[in-house]
């Protein structure tokens, strides 16, 4: 029972840095979002979903091969 919390808290603690990568990039998203509804700022929210999906497969890709 002890092995299976230590192994899960491992997994939890290499989950991590990508929790926060997709934290940033999704902040990142709704900043640009609140950024485009005040003013008439080119974003381009595809380009930024596309790139946030991206980098959130690849650290989870990183971390679970």
């Amino acid at each position: 029972y002890l092995e299976q919390l230590t192994a899960m808290a491992l997994r939890l603690q290499e989950i991590r840095p990508a929790m926060a990568a997709i934290k940033n990039g999704l902040q990142v998203f709704i900043d640009g979002m609140a950024g485009l509804k005040a003013e008439s700022v080119p974003f381009e929210p595809v380009d930024s979903v596309a790139r946030l999906v991206e980098s959130i497969l690849h650290s989870l890709d990183l971390k679970f091969h």
